[in-house]
């Protein structure tokens, strides 16, 4: 699997950060180019846009697993599920072709695509790219 825009562009509308992990630097998604396989990031110093390889950043998702769990997002703590139609209990949630799964156990066949849009605003890896190497899990940054 590698990192595509189909992937990533639902996250944009959000406010997306990436990070480059070899300098440890943190920068917002302007947009996508596809042409060149590029992001457009907001410069952190000039404010200008600047282009990086897909391949120089990788996306700063939350595991799934931080569904029933309470989460911070502008200055508001809760747990996302209780916010959701998902009504999952205080196990670990998996996503898996649409489905989300509890100890190998279907809870639920179909998302709807109001608790999808949900997840995806608060940058839940849907996608299982924090699994494949292709996002950074926003718990393991040092805050």
């Amino acid at each position: 699997m590698k990192l595509e825009l189909k992937r990533l562009a639902p996250y944009l509308p959000y406010g997306l950060n990436v990070i480059e992990e070899e300098i440890g630097e943190k920068f917002q998604v302007a947009g996508f180019n596809v042409s060149n396989n590029e992001f457009l990031i907001h410069d952190n110093i000039e404010g200008s846009i600047e282009e990086y390889s897909v391949n120089l950043l990788k996306p700063i998702l939350r595991p799934l697993s931080d569904l029933t769990k309470e989460i911070e997002v502008n200055g508001e703590k809760f747990v996302p599920a209780f916010r959701t139609q998902l009504h999952l209990d205080k196990s670990l949630p998996l996503l898996h072709h649409g489905r989300i799964l509890l100890e190998n156990r279907i809870i639920t066949n179909t998302i709807s695509y109001s608790d999808m849009q949900f997840l995806i605003s608060l940058h839940f890896d849907v996608f299982n790219l924090i699994e494949n190497n292709l996002a950074i899990d926003i718990n393991t940054l040092n805050k």
